[in-house]
């Protein structure tokens, strides 16, 4: 995670570890769980009585907590537009603030774009030196060489990455409390958060 507000990284997992793996293992899951994060308190979602939790958003690989909103599992409603596949499709919209940050990182810095040979003790030094100097740039507004013209115009760089929702069969290790804030979302994207173009994007 980086910003030029708050800057948290953790470097050094083993590529064969999964994110889920890597995540519940790091700081910033540990402040999580410990409710040392500093998160703001609730706050009503725009134009309705909902009061909802700030949340994170991650992939199927992410475990489903209060503050961790993750896809639902699976292709619901066949060729129907459905709640659940409104919910998802408009996390994985919200997702892509993520992967253009990624992708913004390595189309500027094209070390990473490929695999490192480097002494693997040198890759943390370089990955933060990357993230200082990444930092530095944003914040001094020295733009990368990288056309965005909307969010959802793909730009060069996209291809480094993939960018689909892809579902597991099941949801594992759900708590209850979780699945009433992702039902919550979940209506309130298909009621008064319904944005007009929704319907026809979840169908594409």
């Amino acid at each position: 995670m980086f910003n030029s507000r708050f800057t948290y990284f953790d470097i050094g997992a083993e590529g064969r570890n999964s994110d889920g793996g890597i995540f519940a293992g790091c700081g910033f899951n540990n402040a999580l769980e410990s409710k040392t994060l500093n998160i703001p308190p609730p706050r009503l979602l725009p134009h309705s009585d909902k009061l909802l939790p700030h949340v994170l958003l991650g992939d199927e690989a992410f475990p489903l907590k209060t503050n961790i909103m993750r896809p639902y599992p699976g292709r619901r409603g066949g060729n129907e537009v459905t709640p659940e596949r409104v919910y998802n499709y408009r996390l994985s919209r919200a997702r892509r603030v993520i992967e253009n940050a990624f992708g913004i990182f390595v189309a500027r810095w094209r070390v990473f774009a490929n695999k490192l040979t480097i002494q693997p003790e040198k890759v943390k030094t370089v990955a933060k030196a990357c993230i200082a100097l990444h930092n530095f740039c944003s914040i001094h507004h020295q733009r990368a060489d990288i056309t965005l013209d909307n969010d959802n115009a793909p730009g060069s760089w996209r291809k480094l990455r993939h960018d689909g929702l892809q579902n597991p069969l099941e949801d594992d290790g759900i708590d209850s409390e979780a699945e009433v804030v992702r039902s919550q979302f979940k209506d309130y994207f298909s009621n008064e958060g319904a944005v007009e173009w929704q319907n026809q994007s979840v169908m594409q």
